[in-house]
């Protein structure tokens, strides 16, 4: 860590949201972060930020070489929406005009001066706040924290099958909302390659699937108000891959109960009762049932489990329930395999 690093991280900086008297910025926003001692005023929105330019320099080169060299600002600047206004000055220093909504910048913000921290005391994790960081971090090229953004954000959309498994009540929580996936899509397709956005493309597009059609033609509100909605290719693509995700759930309802009982099953009565389970569920009437379920489309789903639950209360022996829960599982993990190849990424687990 630098020394720059730790003075700003060190510090502990209160926010005054007075009004001063000689400050050029009109109407700026009640909770905006503004520091007494800021030489820079970063208006976003109708929301001002005093800010410290050194800040904004060490985290961000784009903000940099902005701030320090006025002939790059001027043909950088247009690129990413910012507009400089050289002669607005006085107690509150330079101004910056972003593009860019309150909500997001303020969370960027929040993050150079006090690191991902500041989030155990809100929200911790949280989909919309990680997706803010992550988008603006990007935006700005600011490597260290669009690297913990995206490691964060693979908590949700993971590329390995392991940590997808183990993350379920996570993408359950109240830190993601099934909707959230559309933005999280474009995000993924912003980011790229590059940046982490290809890694997490898979998961996030099958999220997206998941969703009934007319959630995803309405699209989905950013929490800064922003309206998501998937471009026709992405559109196709979450279609194509839910009538894929039917085929391989409607396989994987045959494939679970084929074969014969257990190499370890229990012997005499119970080898009986285990043939007699299994049997029953290759029947009509539990296949008809398994088929309704498979036309969901969640391959990845939970549903095949709670039938392995249902036949182990039945009766069906541990090393029968066993099988069958190592099958399954195996059913899922070939699906996800398959996965990054159905999107048309390659993805690095």
């Amino acid at each position: 860590m630098t020394n720059s690093e730790g003075k700003y991280r060190a510090q502990s900086y209160s926010f005054d949201t007075s009004s001063a008297s000689t400050s050029t910025i009109q109407d700026r926003g009640e909770h905006a972060l503004w520091f007494a001692d800021g030489n820079v005023v970063v208006v976003a929105q109708d929301t001002c930020f005093r800010v410290h330019q050194g800040v904004l320099a060490f985290n961000s080169p784009i903000f940099r070489d902005i701030l320090e060299d006025i002939d790059y600002a001027q043909v950088r600047s247009d690129k990413l929406g910012i507009t400089i206004d050289r002669d607005e000055t006085g107690a509150d220093g330079t101004v910056i005009r972003l593009s860019d909504s309150a909500h997001d910048f303020e969370h960027l913000l929040r993050i150079f001066y006090q690191g991902f921290d500041y989030l155990k005391t809100t929200r911790p994790d949280d989909f919309a706040d990680l997706a803010a960081a992550a988008r603006l971090a990007h935006k700005y090229d600011t490597s260290r924290v669009l690297n913990e953004a995206t490691t964060r954000l693979q908590q949700l959309f993971p590329p390995s099958f392991e940590v997808w498994d183990a993350n379920a009540r996570i993408r359950a929580s109240k830190r993601f909302r099934p909707d959230d996936a559309i933005e999280a899509v474009n995000l993924c397709r912003a980011l790229g390659r590059r940046d982490g956005g290809d890694d997490m493309f898979p998961a996030a597009v099958y999220l997206c699937s998941q969703l009934e059609l007319g959630h995803l033609l309405r699209g989905h509100r950013r929490a800064d108000g922003t309206l998501e909605k998937l471009d026709v290719g992405e559109l196709e693509l979450c279609l194509v891959l839910k009538e894929t995700s039917v085929k391989s759930a409607a396989d994987m309802a045959v494939k679970l109960y084929a074969g014969r009982v257990s190499a370890n099953c229990s012997g005499g009565f119970w080898i009986n009762a285990c043939m007699r389970i299994l049997a029953g569920a290759r029947q009509g009437p539990a296949m008809s049932q398994r088929f309704t379920k498979a036309l969901r489309g969640d391959p990845l789903g939970e549903w095949l489990r709670d039938e392995i639950d249902a036949a182990a209360k039945a009766g069906l022996c541990s090393s029968c329930t066993r099988m069958l829960r190592y099958r399954e599982r195996d059913l899922r993990k070939a699906f996800w395999e398959k996965l990054p190849g159905l999107v048309g990424v390659k993805v690095e687990a």
